[in-house]
């Protein structure tokens, strides 16, 4: 029963955390400051006793009131990381061009926020997965969590710890699945921080292109047609270029044929 608690734990945690940080991060102003100053109140209270209060309230054990136990303890992490990430998404301009159209708050909200939200939420379920399994783990070792005919993996700790001189493994067993559980949640979680980021290209491929920055050829050389030969009483076509000319030379006009050097044509209509 250890992952059912686990998996139903971590979605109230997750729904509370989300809904009281989106609501504080959105709001702002004196409602935030009330609500953040309430959250620091309830940080100061230790994880397992407030758990065992909760179950001591209840005065009886089963697979929900271990749920509501651990979920209590356990949500004020999401409500301040989603606060502080909705504070910074709704300075966006997307979000202002919302609000200039006349879109309500819950909208906004709702619709354009709390999906940016997604990989962030991704994350924080893997991270709260490992506490709240072994929160589970270690009241039901202590004898505070799930009684029998149920079990659970602190339990079966439990039990085997009574036996560990005769058959060992009736321990290494259940604490074994139990760091499997944690550190395979860990990985996951982890994950998103080494993938490359989307539409560009791997990493790999960005450290090739920035260690070789030699020039590479065009896919689509450029080519020029052959000169053409002048036709029989023709002059020949002008070359496809101008010549170049050395540095500090430069083209001066050819002198009229026919007329003394320093003179120029007259022009039409001009006096004699």
């Amino acid at each position: 029963m250890s992952i059912g608690i686990g998996r139903a734990a971590n979605v109230a945690i997750m729904g509370s955390g989300i809904l009281y940080g989106a609501i504080s991060g959105f709001v702002g102003g004196l409602l935030d400051g009330a609500m953040m100053r309430c959250l620091d109140a309830l940080y100061g209270l230790p994880y397992l006793p407030f758990a065992i209060i909760t179950l001591a309230i209840f005065g009886t054990v089963n697979f929900w009131t271990m749920v509501i136990a651990l979920t209590v303890a356990s949500w004020f992490t999401t409500a301040r990381v989603m606060r502080g990430q909705i504070i910074s998404l709704k300075e966006n301009d997307y979000v202002q061009a919302a609000r200039a159209i006349g879109a309500r708050w819950h909208r906004i909200l709702f619709r354009h926020l709390l999906p940016n939200t997604l990989g962030l939420v991704i994350v924080f379920v893997f991270l709260e997965l490992p506490g709240v399994v072994l929160g589970e783990a270690f009241l039901s070792f202590l004898g505070l969590g799930i009684n029998p005919p149920n079990a659970s993996w602190g339990s079966l700790a439990q039990d085997g710890y009574t036996q560990y001189l005769s058959h060992p493994y009736l321990i290494v067993i259940p604490s074994v699945a139990i760091a499997w559980l944690i550190l395979t949640a860990f990985f996951i979680a982890d994950g998103p921080r080494h993938a490359p980021p989307p539409r560009t290209p791997g990493r790999a491929h960005v450290a090739l292109r920035a260690v070789d920055r030699s020039p590479r050829p065009s896919p689509h050389p450029v080519t020029h047609a052959p000169p053409r030969a002048a036709a029989p009483g023709r002059s020949p076509p002008p070359p496809p270029y101008p010549p170049r000319l050395p540095r500090g030379v430069g083209l001066q006009a050819a002198p009229t044929p026919g007329l003394p050097r320093g003179r120029r044509p007259r022009r039409r209509g001009a006096a004699a």
